[in-house]
Order: C-alpha cells, then sequence, then structure tokens
C-alpha cells in the first residue's frame, strides 16, 4: 500500500499533484485505491478541488465532487 497522505515540505499530497497537473485517471486511482484526504490542505491552505478549479480541471474537479470533496472559494483579486 502506499501512503497517498503523505506530503512534501510545502504539505502537497499526490491527490494534490495530480489535481495540480490535471492528471484525471491518476486522481481517479488515489481516490478509489488509496482513500485519501482529498479535503487536505497544503501549508498555503490551497486544496485539491481550489487547484482543480484554478487550473480549469472540470474532470478532476467532477471525480473529487462524486467523492465528496468541499467545494473551493476562489478569491479573486482586482
Amino acid at each position: 500500500h502506499v501512503a497517498v497522505d503523505a506530503c512534501d515540505d510545502e504539505g502537497r499530497t499526490a491527490v494534490y499533484g495530480a489535481c495540480w497537473r490535471g492528471w484525471t485517471e491518476a486522481l481517479h486511482v488515489l481516490l478509489v485505491e488509496g482513500r485519501p484526504d482529498y479535503n487536505r490542505a497544503n501549508r498555503q491552505g490551497d486544496t485539491p478541488m481550489s487547484v482543480a478549479q484554478w487550473h480549469h480541471y472540470p474532470r478532476c474537479i467532477e471525480r473529487l465532487q462524486v467523492r465528496g470533496a468541499e467545494a473551493a472559494s476562489l478569491l479573486v483579486v482586482g
């Protein structure tokens, strides 16, 4: 088994990384096989959902929503 909630020095997990890059299939495997904490925020307070929304990855957003991930509130500056 892989520790899918393990994180780097910035608090980024594998789920966060998959959402950052738009890797939908990797995200699917992590969500189904790993049962991670998909609402876990990194040190800056960003969650997998917030980065998927920021980068406009609708398939990642959908997969997170199906699992019950909390919607991110994005701050728009300007």
